[in-house]
């Protein structure tokens, strides 16, 4: 193998040529992709792979790839790369950009194994007719190759933060169970799901959140969770170092920032890529006594300042101004709300929009610290002449799919933002408690009269969103075996009283009388949330609602053409949002 200094000037050779070739001009995941293949090389060199390896990580997408459609290098020009790092590097460069990544991946995952001496035969991404003959040894490397590929580049815009991990999990898995020899950051990684993945993700934020807000108390617990939850990365430490550092406690911060700096090099690639892979170090560095000011001066490439939390400016869209913008100055929630913001970005999931962080949980909560509440039981016998007197026309089966014995009937005042006037107009003195008070009307909500005929049971569920509590108002409770479990916890409706509970916890509902149940159901927000946060949350609906509107209009215009010319409609995943 080469010595360390024919190794530098071999690779200070090889990134020449390929600027040569102009790859520092050639955009790839917002960079050029001159930096993205030194990028792979560090992190090969990083898991220390032999010279070849680590030279096929310089050029792999040189002749473009299944994703990467630019060739650099016109791969029929082949015997120029081949004369500059050697036959056995081309021919893993070769294989990279004409496989297909998943046929790569099913190979090396076959069971069982294929032999280092054994070959496999591929079919390329461009014409599956022309198969390559592959040996267990290139696919092995090829899916390290693919797995560097994918660490150094994995980054999203709104956090520098990519989920790569449980997918690195699976892969590692299957290759150990194959016999490959694998470098020492990635045999120690445990089994990581996708849930895993993104509580790191969740817990890291925050701590950072709370960081930048001046909190480092506050963000050692989340720091500390993502360490001990998933401390297969080194960034989490690094914070947690500097959260120590803050608070004065030198010896756990540098512990900290040895462990972080230790997994980070293991890497050869940032996880949290707002910062290079140099500043981390330097950061890990600075640790043990420098300056706070030239940690903060580190941490600016993550934080905008490291100021507590700016205002917000917030100009009213839609209604006349009087020349000036409302201005909000800055309130508790702010921080949390960004946090919450940043986990929807990053993750991209149904979970993240509905968990809100940092919101206390219990099953029942005293109805008197809502005051909507104390209306409602105050103006009962108004609200339930009014109940009693909706037409049944506005009645209908609940729709959600929740198993149930009998008839569920409800009749909607508000349904997540939309309003139904002809209800409202009916029940005049209702209406206008709930546009006083602070009910969720535009939101994830609902509210609605809630009929439940003799003899019905609603099986077991849970909701999914924790901005929100659930209220009953008893309006028509019959005698006998009719209530409600929340966790383990039975309750019974009193006309004219509320109860509120979170129904993000299991709940049941049963009526087994001979008589209907009537409740008045109330969403109502999580009191943990700040008037900030539940004036973003409906603005957020509403711009929700707007641009699904406008989307859901060009789709139907697109799809009426395509249709009437007889051309190939879009095929629309089952689930489009995972």
């Amino acid at each position: 193998m080469a010595s360390k200094d024919s190794l530098v000037s071999g690779t200070t050779a090889l990134r020449d040529f390929l600027i040569q070739l102009g790859a520092d001009g050639i955009s790839h995941s917002g960079r050029s992709l001159y930096q993205h293949l030194c990028g792979v090389e560090a992190v090969l060199r990083a898991w220390e792979q032999p010279e070849d390896m680590r030279n096929a990580g310089m050029f792999h997408s040189i002749y473009s790839t299944e994703r990467f459609h630019h060739a650099t290098l016109p791969i029929n020009e082949r015997p120029q790369l081949q004369a500059v790092i050697g036959e056995q590097a081309e021919r893993l460069v070769y294989l990279f950009a004409v496989l297909p990544r998943s046929a790569v991946f099913e190979a090396a995952n076959s069971r069982p194994p294929l032999a280092s001496d054994d070959y496999a035969e591929l079919p390329c991404h461009r014409d599956s007719a022309i198969v390559v003959r592959v040996s267990g040894t290139e696919i092995s490397r090829l899916a390290l190759l693919h797995m560097a590929n994918r660490l150094e580049q994995a980054s999203k815009p709104a956090t520098g933060i990519g989920f790569w991990l449980s997918n690195m999990s699976d892969h590692v898995r299957s290759l150990r169970a194959a016999g490959q020899a694998l470098p020492e950051v990635l045999a120690g990684l445990g089994r990581i799901t996708l849930d895993d993945e993104r509580r790191l993700h969740s817990l890291y934020l925050q701590g950072v959140a709370l960081l930048q807000g001046d909190d480092p108390r506050g963000a050692l617990t989340f720091l500390d969770g993502a360490c001990r939850d998933c401390g297969f990365v080194g960034e989490p430490y690094l914070m947690l170092a500097v959260a120590y550092r803050l608070l004065g406690e030198l010896q756990p911060a540098q512990q900290a920032a040895r462990k972080g700096r230790a997994l980070l090099e293991g890497w050869g690639s940032p996880w949290h890529k707002r910062l290079s892979m140099d500043n981390w170090c330097a950061l890990a560095d600075l640790i043990g006594g420098a300056p706070i000011k030239d940690i903060w001066n580190i941490l600016g490439g993550i934080f905008p300042s490291h100021e507590p939390a700016q205002a917000v400016a917030v100009v009213g869209a839609g209604t006349e101004s009087n020349g000036s913008d409302l201005t909000i100055a800055p309130q508790d929630g702010a921080l949390r709300f960004f946090s919450y913001l940043d986990g929807v970005r990053s993750q991209r999931s149904k979970r993240a929009v509905n968990w809100y962080p940092g919101l206390g949980r219990k099953s029942w909560y005293d109805p008197e610290q809502f005051p909507v509440a104390s209306e409602l039981e105050a103006r009962f016998a108004e609200i339930k002449a009014e109940a009693l007197a909706v037409k049944p026309a506005h009645y209908y089966e609940e729709a959600e799919q929740i198993g149930r014995t009998g008839s569920w009937q409800v009749c909607m005042f508000y349904e997540m933002g939309r309003r139904n006037d002809a209800v409202c107009e009916q029940c005049p003195t209702t209406a206008a408690i709930l546009d006083r008070h602070d009910s969720v009307r535009r939101s994830a909500g609902l509210i609605y009269l809630s009929k439940m005929a003799a003899h019905t049971h609603v099986a077991p569920h849970q909701a999914s969103s924790n901005i929100r509590l659930r209220c009953h108002l008893g309006l028509s409770i019959p005698h006998g075996h009719c209530a409600i479990r929340v966790g383990s916890e039975v309750h019974r409706w009193r006309e004219g009283k509320c109860i509120v509970f979170d129904d993000t916890f299991e709940h049941e509902v049963w009526n087994r009388t001979n008589e209907e149940r009537l409740v008045l159901l109330v969403d109502l927000w999580h009191p943990d949330l700040t008037s900030l946060e539940r004036g973003a949350m409906d603005a957020i609906n509403w711009l929700s609602l707007y641009r699904a509107s406008r989307i859901s209009g060009t789709w139907q215009r697109n799809d009426w053409q395509r249709a009437r010319e007889g051309k190939l409609g879009v095929m629309q995943p089952e689930d489009m949002f995972g």
